[in-house]
């Protein structure tokens, strides 16, 4: 069993038993122990991830857990890559040392400073872009992914505040799709109902989910 502390109100729960030791109390037992842990920092839920075919970890909640609130679902989505020209006053730019701070004042991500941002974001295994509306920087947009791979990871897609609401996020993916495409590679990105229109927006392209998670919040409480 795993613990993954995105905040200070939450950890989340990732967790596999060896089949021939199923239903023996051996999860529970360290439920039980993670559950002391968390309460001795003040973390006050449990997050369980639980892939949304697995029947043996929702029978576990529903037995243990008839409470457990369902929190939201992640979904890992997928789409052949297709060529979209953009318009003409639109233009992307692969971030290099001279767009960077263009990307830096649009993307909503904290970096530690600028030459940490500079590593990442010039990383062999990343392409990050600008988008620019008449020269000026409004999306920004990411690709990863090894050489190697046949399918690039979409991230890090963002619209400068200002600008929100007006169609750049349609944007972003169309030039995304088409950097794919470019690069001969599927797409993948991943999204949760959390943000409907982010979750709306990827569907309208024809985004479709391969692989899904949901959440569950159970109080740290109710597992001592």
């Amino acid at each position: 069993m795993s613990l993954f502390l995105p905040t200070q109100e939450e950890a989340e729960v990732t967790a596999f038993t060896k089949q021939s030791a199923r239903n023996c109390g051996q999860f529970t037992a360290l439920l039980h122990a993670a559950a002391k842990e968390m309460q001795v920092h003040g973390v006050p839920d449990f997050l369980f991830d639980l892939e949304s075919q697995s029947e043996t970890g929702k029978a576990y909640l529903k037995k243990h857990f008839p409470n457990a609130v369902h929190s939201h679902t992640e979904y890992r989505m997928t789409r052949e890559p297709a060529v979209f020209p953009l318009p003409e006053n639109i233009t992307v730019k692969c971030v290099t040392g001279e767009t960077l701070a263009d990307y830096l004042s649009v993307s909503l991500r904290k970096y530690k400073n600028f030459e940490a941002a500079k590593e990442m974001l010039l990383a062999e295994n990343r392409t990050a872009y600008v988008l620019y509306v008449n020269g000026e920087p409004i999306g920004v947009f990411d690709l990863a992914g090894e050489k190697t791979d046949e399918t690039l990871s979409l991230c890090g897609v963002a619209v400068k505040a200002s600008e929100r609401g007006r169609g750049y996020g349609k944007l972003l993916v169309r030039a995304a799709l088409t950097e794919a495409k470019n690069a001969g590679k599927s797409i993948e990105l991943d999204v949760d109902s959390e943000n409907p229109p982010a979750l709306n927006l990827y569907r309208s392209f024809g985004f479709a989910p391969t692989f899904e998670v949901e959440y569950w919040r159970v109080s740290v409480h109710d597992c001592l």
